[in-house]
């Protein structure tokens, strides 16, 4: 269960494809026109996805920072 923006966020999340990656810049641009709000915040997109509660189903490792790094990877770096 979650907001109606973390479930828009996680679905958005499910259409990342394996070996693809997203950033959250990316995906707040995205959520961001389906909720008629077009200047998202990619800090508030981290929120969301850092409120998964499935990682292992729901891609949060596919999501970068906008230099392409992992940022903020709840399940560690190494």
């Amino acid at each position: 269960k979650g907001t109606d923006f973390q479930q828009k966020v996680w679905n958005e999340l499910q259409t990342i494809r394996y070996r693809e990656l997203k950033t959250y810049g990316e995906i707040a641009k995205t959520v961001g026109r389906a909720m008629n709000k077009p200047a998202m915040s990619a800090q508030a997109v981290g929120g969301a996805v850092g409120s998964n509660p499935i990682s292992i189903l729901i891609p949060c490792h596919r999501v970068v920072g906008k230099d392409g790094n992992l940022t903020g990877y709840e399940g560690t770096l190494d």
